[in-house]
């Protein structure tokens, strides 16, 4: 009984330890976005500006 819920209680702590381990790793995912983003859209700022020197 006691072996049983040691078990248990192992796998339960590992799920937790890995829905813990993936909320990590999706908010880490969404922050890299965000920032890949930001850098899109300066870049994208950069070309506007060469391309405006370009026609001037």
């Amino acid at each position: 009984m006691e072996q049983e819920i040691r078990k248990k209680t192992f796998r339960g702590a590992k799920i937790e330890d890995v829905i813990l381990e993936l909320d990590k790793l999706s908010s880490l995912c969404q922050e890299k976005s965000k920032s890949s983003d930001q850098l899109e859209r300066h870049i994208s700022m950069k070309e506007w500006l060469l391309l405006i020197q370009l026609l001037q």
